[in-house]
């Protein structure tokens, strides 16, 4: 099995994170996309162990999900769907948001005024989503309360794709109004369903956050946890998996650490170097 690169810091915070308990460290402070930071004190020279409890195996298809702007394309543009349409992933990723007038649209960042003006519509990107039907949509909500709207211009649009839900997702909408989600997957992103996710993971407590992170899901019926890569240690991991859950870790850069997951037989990866994976798991 291929190991992380030393030379990546993120790499050295993941084996951090899923090393043994009583294990030392070598001081490193390493900061990363959610604004906080770990600095561990001196000690022993970190040894690279088996990060892995389970031997390398045949593992069920991990999804790849393709993030969007992946190699290189626009972020939230019909480029990018034109795209990974051709290369036809399991799934892409994009991100919405709701505009004044109420219709849907792809964007990352909120618009104050509502206008998003020259962002594509949801719709348009349904439309071309269904000539694949065996290529999943990740809706990324951006905001409160698009969940049912966007599962209903789905089925509208594009009834034959996979359907899933990332984001500002409700578990309390999901459990009262399953029917209205017309088989959307929510996707549990772990900050919204554990408090204090973050500085918690970095205080040590992956086990008790993934074991939270459980009993939000079999409270409202979802079975896929959605965390940060580099946020998801065998731990937590192990919670999700004893309570029958899995997870779907974003956004996955190295193809050595998503060799790992893969190992892991996570549900889902996301990805914005797709082409290269597919190509490194034969897809």
């Amino acid at each position: 099995m291929r190991t992380a690169s030393w030379a990546n810091p993120r790499a050295l915070f993941f084996l951090i994170l899923t090393a043994r308990p009583g294990t030392w460290y070598n001081a490193y402070s390493i900061s990363y996309q959610c604004g906080c930071s770990l600095l561990l004190g001196s000690g022993k020279t970190l040894l690279y162990e088996k990060q892995f409890e389970m031997q390398r195996k045949e593992c069920s298809p991990m999804m790849i999900t393709a993030h969007s702007g992946s190699d290189g394309t626009p972020d939230n543009s019909l480029e990018f769907v034109h795209y990974v349409l051709s290369l036809r992933p399991d799934a892409f990723e994009i991100d919405v948001h709701r505009r004044s007038d109420g219709v849907l649209v792809i964007a990352h960042d909120a618009d104050p005024s509502g206008a998003y003006a020259n962002c594509p519509t949801l719709a348009e990107v349904c439309r071309l989503a269904t000539s694949l039907p065996q290529i999943g949509i990740n809706y990324d909500c951006k905001e409160a309360g698009l969940e049912l709207d966007v599962c209903t211009l789905h089925s509208e649009c594009c009834p034959g794709n996979p359907i899933f839900l990332s984001g500002t997702v409700s578990p309390a909408l999901y459990r009262d109004r399953r029917a209205d989600f017309r088989g959307a997957v929510p996707l549990l992103n772990a900050e919204e369903i554990v408090r204090d996710f973050y500085p918690r993971m970095l205080a040590g407590e992956s086990a008790a956050c993934g074991k939270e992170a459980a009993e939000a899901c079999k409270s409202c019926g979802a079975s896929v946890v959605n965390v940060y890569c580099w946020c998801c240690p065998d731990p937590f991991l192990r919670e999700l998996r004893d309570a029958g859950l899995n997870a779907s870790v974003w956004t996955v850069d190295e193809p050595d650490l998503a060799e790992l997951f893969r190992v892991r037989d996570v549900f889902n990866l996301t990805t914005r170097i797709p082409a290269e994976l597919i190509r490194t798991f034969d897809r």
